[in-house]
């Protein structure tokens, strides 16, 4: 018999393998393209996203062991995906720069001449300032996404629980 299990339990299992789904469908359906732009690297955020996806069907059952591979999983993505992101393969400023490509072009077609240099301007300096600060939150944001669970899973409430349903099994 098994406990039942927290709503936020169930959330964060749920947060996981829709993550996954969200984010690794699109990437295994054109994995060719997806290793020629990044790499090995691939395989390692495959692989990571895989035995999230695991860890969050076993969390829905309250596995104990799940719960700490989610945990340890956590703390490896964030290493790999630092790593990566500092990498010359993985160049934080990629997006930014296409977006900043896009919105000169726009300012070019529609904006007035007289206006022209003004908003040219604005645009470089939000340009200048994400060089110098986006890399900085985005990992934060990394870190902090990821820790998030670690918090969560590491709550005397939630270890608990999953250990009384361990206790149950046997």
């Amino acid at each position: 018999m098994q406990n039942k299990r927290s709503i936020g339990v169930t959330f964060w299992a749920w947060a996981i393998i829709i993550n996954f789904v969200w984010g690794e469908s699109n990437h295994i359906i054109n994995f060719q393209h997806r290793i020629q732009e990044y790499g090995a690297i691939s395989f390692v955020f495959l692989i990571l996203s895989i035995a999230f996806l695991i860890c969050g069907i076993f969390l829905l059952k309250l596995n104990e062991h799940a719960r700490k591979a989610t945990i340890y999983l956590s703390f490896i993505s964030i290493i790999v995906s630092i790593f990566y992101l500092l990498s010359p393969r993985g160049d934080i400023n990629r997006y930014e720069e296409n977006s900043y490509a896009k919105r000169e072009k726009t300012i070019m077609e529609q904006v007035k001449p007289e206006y022209q240099k003004e908003a040219l301007e604005k645009l470089n300096n939000s340009k200048l300032k994400f060089e110098r600060f986006g890399p900085i939150f985005i990992v934060l944001l990394i870190i902090g996404g990821s820790l998030i669970p670690v918090y969560f899973f590491t709550r005397p409430s939630v270890k608990e629980q999953f250990l009384r349903n361990s206790l149950l099994r046997e």
